[in-house]
């Protein structure tokens, strides 16, 4: 497409993480550098809070559900019991008191078997029987404190000096029935979110962790207050900060590395034979574009080449200046490209028409000085050419 703005030969970070051969080869290079362990990170991270998001969408829509049925229940006995008495504003009870016997009953029975959607215990969602015995094995755990985070077998979990919940308070005060109902939300905790919250804390975050990623003590205290929230549930964004700090470190550290490494010679040479590639992918990337100059040098269509060159350059040397732009110096420069590729008289014509030499020439002598959209339209003319 002539929209793309990048080529899919020259990912950034982000976009390598996001590619699932790309990231195959990363992970390979990261463990050529013994690093796997920071991509592993990013990778769980990004698999639980994807998890988390899912779990938290289904019982907000299962209460949603429920609350309707409730509320679809409540409407058809107040069908059968009559209009309401709005003015006196009559509470159920009033009502049932001047029914019949047998309505009473039947009324009595709707109510006492309703599910109650705003009960502050709520239910905990199920999961499999080892889900089951994890958490267990969690609440079995020494007593949770601040200062440090123990996972000798992966079982123990312990932060000291710290009135934040653990999650194992957190499990035992769901089961219990003793959480507040001035929490932010009824829904209840997940036993497996925390359990993959509190493994992937103790394998990467923790203190003495066995694959430590180098967090800090801001962002190891922001994760452990994120997974023990005082409302029973795990944030499902606990370790997004983490994850930013971690694809920062391997930006810097690995990835220029890595663009020069085989292993992504290995991903190029693999996208090039199995996907579509289309001409931005080539024309946006630095050694794919040499190799195409070359061919259309050699087949006589150089001159579009340099238009589209051109073109490109003045735009991105406009958009770079921002608040320092020269209108005089702009315009300038657009003649230079105008009088060698558009004008009637030059020196490199590529068969533009009236009409185009036209809005460029209006592009160019605005009063306020040409924008660095000058040539966009001759450079997508370029394209659809190129790809012919």
């Amino acid at each position: 497409s002539p929209l793309r703005s990048s080529s899919r030969l020259s990912k950034t970070l982000l976009e390598v993480v996001r590619d699932q051969n790309a990231l195959a080869c990363f992970k390979a290079f990261m463990k050529s550098q013994r690093a796997e362990h920071f991509i592993q990170f990013w990778c769980d991270a990004e698999s639980f809070h994807a998890t988390a998001l899912t779990r938290l969408h289904t019982h907000s829509f299962q209460c949603l559900s429920r609350k309707r049925r409730t509320e679809s229940a409540n409407s058809a006995v107040s069908e059968t019991l009559g209009p309401k008495d709005d003015s006196a504003n009559c509470e159920a009870s009033a009502v049932v008191g001047g029914l019949t016997s047998e309505t009473k009953e039947a009324f009595t029975e709707n109510r006492l078997n309703e599910p109650s959607p705003a009960s502050p215990n709520g239910e905990i969602v199920q999961c499999s029987a080892q889900c089951h015995s994890d958490v267990s094995s969690l609440a079995k755990a020494d007593p949770p404190g601040l200062n440090q985070c123990r996972s000798a077998s992966g079982d123990q979990w312990n932060l000291r000096n710290s009135n934040i919940p653990s999650v194992n308070d957190t499990v035992r005060a769901v089961r219990s029935g003793n959480l507040s109902q001035n929490s932010t939300t009824n829904v209840p905790s997940d036993p497996c979110v925390e359990r993959d919250a509190v493994t992937i804390f103790s394998t990467y975050i923790a203190k003495d962790a066995p694959r430590p990623i180098g967090v800090d003590d801001d962002l190891r205290s922001e994760a452990i207050s994120k997974i023990c929230q005082e409302n029973g549930k795990v944030d499902p964004e606990c370790f997004v900060n983490c994850q930013r700090y971690v694809l920062e470190k391997m930006e810097s550290e690995y990835f220029l590395v890595f663009r020069d490494s085989a292993f992504y010679c290995r991903h190029q040479v693999h996208m090039l034979t199995t996907e579509k590639v289309f001409l931005p992918d080539i024309l946006l990337n630095e050694n794919a574009l040499c190799y195409f100059m070359e061919y259309m040098e050699q087949d006589g269509g150089s001159d579009l080449m340099q238009v589209w060159l051109c073109a490109s350059n003045f735009q991105q040397q406009l958009q770079a200046t921002r608040g320092s732009y020269d209108p005089v110096q702009a315009q300038t420069d657009a003649m230079v490209i105008y009088d060698k590729y558009f004008s009637l008289q030059a020196t490199n014509p590529v068969g533009f028409d009236d009409k185009l030499r036209f809005e460029i020439e209006s592009n160019i002598c605005r009063e306020e000085g040409p924008l660095p959209d000058c040539f966009t339209k001759a450079k997508n003319i370029v394209l659809k050419m190129l790809e012919m």
